[in-house]
């Protein structure tokens, strides 16, 4: 319920709530959902709809072009343009959308990044520290609030570096909490790594959310702990 776009639409009295999700089920979970459909080796909750939508009876109406370009933006967002978390069933997703019309043009119109924020991710990306020879740690000004999908992309920006196996931003975040996206190429197991700082995810998309600390508190947490996995491995 907190991160529903809408809130009151969803604790409304007769909403009818279908779960269709690509991550492991949280703590914080709808009650009594009519359908739950979670599949966390999907490449995304695109992928999964549009397997339901693929599927359906021959004579149904084939969705809008609309409808397919925002599935395929969700899989090209999600899978960093089909370089993660990619597998056969995403590029049958991605192939069928294309057939019944999705726009790539759009997509990557949709995708560009503003000037401004580019600049932004530069300044992240300058404070690069680098952990165990592989591992990517960058921070923002403690004074400085950042939205948690800039650092998020600045994450997926560092793995492009060379070198690079595992990335993580900190951040002050606008609810005052200190965040941490951590990505990795998959040789890194960053959900295992946020979970030890209170947050979760994916084995190669995680994050953590930490109150009461500061952007240098919690960067020295992070480093304790991936200084003491490294020594276990």
């Amino acid at each position: 319920q907190s991160i529903s776009i809408n809130p009151d639409l969803f604790n409304g009295d007769n909403n009818k709530v279908v779960v269709i999700d690509h991550h492991r089920r949280g703590e914080e979970f709808p009650e009594n959902p009519m359908l739950i459909y979670i599949e966390p080796y999907a490449s995304s909750t695109s992928e999964l709809i549009t397997e339901m939508l693929e599927y359906q009876p021959k004579n149904k109406k084939a969705i809008e072009k609309i409808e397919a370009t925002a599935l395929l933006a969700g899989i090209t967002v999600d899978t960093k343009s089909f370089s993660l978390r990619t597998g056969t069933r995403t590029f049958d997703a991605a192939s069928y959308l294309r057939s019944v019309g999705a726009d790539e043009t759009v997509i990557q119109n949709v995708l560009k990044e503003n000037i401004d924020s580019f600049i932004q991710k530069s300044h992240l990306i300058e404070t690069i520290t680098m952990v165990n020879g592989n591992m990517a740690v960058c921070f923002g000004e403690e004074d400085k609030t950042y939205d948690p999908v800039f650092v998020a992309h600045a994450a997926d920006t560092l793995l492009s570096l060379d070198n690079v196996e595992a990335s993580f931003v900190i951040s002050k975040r606008p609810d005052g909490r200190v965040g941490i996206s951590a990505r990795s190429l998959g040789n890194v197991n960053v959900q295992v790594i946020m979970e030890k700082l209170g947050g979760g995810g994916h084995l190669s998309d995680a994050a953590t959310q930490i109150p009461d600390s500061t952007v240098e508190e919690v960067k020295n947490q992070l480093v304790d702990v991936l200084t003491a996995s490294n020594k276990k491995n």
